[in-house]
């Protein structure tokens, strides 16, 4: 039994879907979806990544829970380099998609019954996943980002999915101190100015003096939302939590993802994520003003926190598929009935299109 946090986003979830399937019959072609999630380039190249999933005979063994240990030094070092940080296998663990590694990070550092804070808005998943953890979902309503730290223990998105916004090293040192932290840090690379990030990772002790984890994904860093690959980072002895809770609720991330997490994570290193969303950023910011669609500036991720006449409600948002052809993913959605998110990973004709229709549907 849940406190009804699932149910209720069961049910938004559902009346969303079919009314973007609806659209789509309706609309055909013509139909302007912009809710997409998937990044625009992924890494390794489809060729390599076939060679990598290519490993049927590895498929016949169980891998152990916290990934296999080659795969995760690969991975360890990888975002060492990225974060300044001196990281090993111990402190990540491969998990079967980054919202797995969510709820893990949450039953490993928090008790039942235990508030956990969340700013508003949120991803959509949050309250639900924090309630099938056990613990009690408290919403914050925040201007932008989060300034005065709730108390109990602190779920974080840094980029925020749906808004764009952004948490540096002041910010967070601000509102870190004061209970277990989990970073959803998934869109850490997708950051128009890299200056403008700091990951927990680089500012709290490895030793495991502070109960803080970190979460990463292939969705974002390779951009193959496929794989189901998410990394859990932190404090050895909170790894080996997190480990202890996935070997009886999900098991191990699937072994040929893994391979093919490792084998993408040389190209990624290397990779500017955001070329492809900054020149969409900047002419599609200006068609809003045109439109006059109100927006904030992103600082992160490849979406558009746009206010009215965009659809705020489910209601709303499903009206619009079926009359004006057009999909974006409603506020509601995001805890925050004031705005929808629209996305930048869509064709640029469709994005034009789209944002026009929604100009005109007052």
């Amino acid at each position: 039994m849940t406190g009804g946090h699932v149910e209720r986003f069961g049910r938004l979830r559902r009346e969303l879907h079919e009314a973007r399937a609806e659209g789509r019959r309706r609309w055909g072609d013509a139909f302007a979806d912009l809710g997409g999630s998937e990044p625009l380039t992924a890494w390794p190249s489809d060729a390599e990544a076939d060679r990598a999933l290519a490993v049927a005979a590895h498929t016949r063994r169980y891998g152990p829970v916290e990934g296999r240990d080659d795969i995760r030094a690969a991975v360890a070092a990888h975002y060492g380099r990225a974060l300044g940080i001196p990281l090993g296998p111990e402190h990540v663990l491969l998990s079967p998609g980054a919202l797995a590694g969510i709820t893990l990070a949450v039953l490993a550092l928090c008790r039942p019954g235990e508030p956990v804070a969340v700013p508003l808005p949120h991803y959509h998943a949050y309250p639900g996943l924090i309630e099938l953890a056990g613990g009690r979902p408290v919403p914050v309503p925040v201007d932008g980002r989060l300034t005065i730290r709730p108390p109990g223990a602190l779920l974080l998105a840094n980029p925020v999915n749906p808004t764009g916004a952004v948490y540096g090293r002041r910010h967070l040192e601000r509102i870190l101190p004061g209970g277990p932290v989990v970073a959803d840090e998934v869109y850490a690379e997708h950051v128009y100015d890299p200056r403008d990030f700091t990951s927990v990772a680089s500012m709290l002790p490895l030793d495991g003096s502070v109960a803080w984890l970190a979460v990463r994904s292939a969705s974002k860093t390779l951009g193959r939302p496929g794989l189901r690959v998410g990394v859990v980072i932190g404090p050895a002895p909170l790894i080996a939590a997190v480990a202890d809770r996935s070997a009886v609720l999900s098991g191990a991330a699937n072994l040929p993802g893994q391979l093919a997490f490792a084998a993408g994570l040389p190209g990624a290193a290397a990779a500017d994520h955001m070329r492809p969303y900054r020149a969409r950023l900047h002419d599609t910011l200006a068609l809003c003003e045109g439109l006059g669609l109100p927006v904030e500036r992103p600082r992160g991720t490849y979406y558009l926190w746009v206010g009215p006449p965009a659809p705020a409600t489910a209601a709303h948002a499903a009206r619009l598929c079926r009359d004006a052809g057009v999909f974006v993913w409603p506020g509601e959605y995001f805890g925050s009935p004031s705005h929808a998110r629209v996305s930048l990973a869509v064709p640029r004709a469709t994005l034009a299109a789209g944002l026009r229709r929604l100009a005109g549907a007052r």
